[in-house]
């Protein structure tokens, strides 16, 4: 009597492997999609409170009377300065580019601002500057929904949505 013959499977096929490297693929695409959506979204939020933080400095020295450098003794108003892909914290009544005490901080690249060009905090009391106006909305946006304002009040006081 003759014994059945046993198949022993002797690899995979081509096919097989096509698949099984389409799966991968697809479900990694569309766990790096949403990693990729959680970073931007992440690195957005960074920029929009270095930009808070960066105008609270700014009031705080003003209202501390903090002088940088050695030009000054008796302290100076302070305030921020917008261009469209940086801002700077400088120290006085307007913007000098040319001070050596200015902080420059860089935006990144899809990021626009939209607002005044300076906000000076007083001396002291860290009000805002005279101005017809008695609000300055500060405006990032990055597109695909990535929006923040910052609204700075004549008394100085820093509030912001995401």
């Amino acid at each position: 009597m003759a014994l059945p013959r046993i198949y022993i499977n002797r690899g995979i096929s081509l096919i097989e492997v096509i698949v099984a490297i389409g799966l991968i693929g697809l479900i990694g695409s569309v766990i790096g999609n949403t990693h990729m959506n959680e970073y931007f979204q992440y690195s957005f939020k960074d920029e929009h409170m270095t930009l808070v933080s960066s105008l609270q400095k700014a009031r705080s020295q003003s209202m501390h009377n903090i002088c940088l450098g050695n030009a000054c003794s008796e302290g100076l108003p302070h305030g921020i300065h917008f261009k469209e892909k940086y801002y700077v914290i400088f120290q006085g009544e307007s913007y000098d580019p040319n001070d050596p005490q200015n902080e420059k901080i860089l935006f990144e690249k899809q990021t626009r601002v939209i607002g005044p060009s300076d906000i000076v905090f007083a001396q002291g009391s860290g009000n805002t500057s005279t101005s017809p106006f008695f609000t300055w909305d500060i405006v990032l946006d990055r597109g695909n929904g990535y929006r923040a304002t910052t609204t700075v009040n004549e008394e100085g006081l820093i509030s912001w949505t995401h």
